[in-house]
């Protein structure tokens, strides 16, 4: 039943963008952004898996030079999924799904080692959403990734 469909399609889109970063205190950063996706495709009904409405909140505090913590929330919502049978055909209940709006909170550390050298902690998804970025795939629930950012 799972399966993805590849389509190519010539989309006109037009985007609304606006970010801005406000430091609240000397060691506390707010990041907010917000971005509205006005897609229209040439032959497909809707630009499958695009979120028409996105936003972000992150909030950031430096304990230190070296070390910082994280928090972010985001959202998007406006997304369709192409549901097709194997022949291509629309049968009776199948066609475009709206997919249900994606909330997910995250939490991380960053441990400067040098100008050059990050390392970094991130546990995503701590809500435990079961939110699909594809039609009946959802994401896993609480995720936790570590590694190093460089910076050439």
């Amino acid at each position: 039943f799972n399966k993805f469909r590849l389509v190519y399609d010539e989309t006109h889109t037009v985007s609304v963008l606006a970010d801005a970063r406000v430091k609240l205190r000397n060691s506390l950063t707010a990041d907010l952004g917000f971005a509205y996706n006005n897609c229209k495709p040439t032959s497909e009904e809707y630009a499958w898996y695009r979120p028409t409405t996105e936003g972000k909140l992150k909030l950031t505090y430096a304990l230190n030079d070296q070390l910082s913590f994280n928090s972010t929330f985001l959202y998007q919502g406006g997304r369709y999924a192409s549901i097709q049978d194997d022949f291509g055909s629309n049968r009776m209940g199948w066609g475009p799904e709206k997919l249900k709006d994606v909330f997910d909170l995250r939490f991380g550390a960053d441990y400067k080692v040098d100008d050059q050298i990050t390392a970094f902690a991130l546990l995503d998804n701590v809500a435990h959403q079961k939110y699909q970025l594809y039609y009946n795939y959802p994401v896993s629930g609480i995720q936790f990734f570590a590694g190093v950012k460089l910076r050439f």
